[in-house]
């Protein structure tokens, strides 16, 4: 009986991990997360026409600022959060969050704005506010220049996408647990 039961019992296990591997894999492609590379690159060659004057209202700090903007191999847009770029390109929201090392959840506690329908609004059709967009802007631009900052001059392209994917995997692993809660 006891034999049975841990077969059963393993059998049940090996189920739910294929189960939940093939979960994580459709997040992954349903939030799009592979994707905002190629559209942050697509955006890089209009670049210049983001200004950073009022970047210290935005929550970017001196010195991650400089770091960046002096950095070899990455761009401002790649990294900090321009109010008027997700007011133009909403769907951008989740890279600059997940950059940002936060959840929706989060986003909600601390602003109380429901990014989840912006995020996912391929056609603009729930355009983001002035008053929004700053106020993400900053709120994400204040967690990127700290993750900078911490970094002590030597955040790089690649920790970059391992911030945006160990993000992204914290929320998809959330949502696998309350799919089976």
């Amino acid at each position: 009986m006891f034999i049975e039961e841990t077969n059963l019992l393993i059998e049940a296990n090996r189920i739910n991990y294929r189960l939940r591997s093939t979960f994580f894999y459709r997040k992954l492609k349903e939030y799009k997360t592979l994707s905002f590379h190629v559209r942050i690159n697509e955006l890089l060659p209009v670049k210049d026409l983001y200004s950073w004057e009022n970047r210290m209202n935005w929550g970017i700090g001196e010195d991650a600022f400089t770091y960046i903007n002096d950095h070899p191999n990455l761009q401002l847009i790649q990294v900090f959060c321009h109010p008027r770029l997700i007011r133009e390109h909403s769907t951008l929201l989740a890279y600059y969050r997940n950059i940002a090392a936060l959840s929706q959840k989060a986003i909600n506690n601390l602003l109380r704005i429901d990014v989840k329908k912006i995020e996912n609004d391929q056609l603009n059709r729930y355009p983001l506010t002035e008053d929004k967009a700053y106020a993400l802007a900053r709120l994400f631009n204040e967690h990127i220049s700290l993750i900078i900052d911490s970094s002590i001059e030597s955040f790089t392209e690649e920790e970059l996408y391992g911030v945006l994917l160990a993000s992204t995997g914290a929320q998809i692993d959330v949502s696998w647990r309350n799919a089976i809660g």
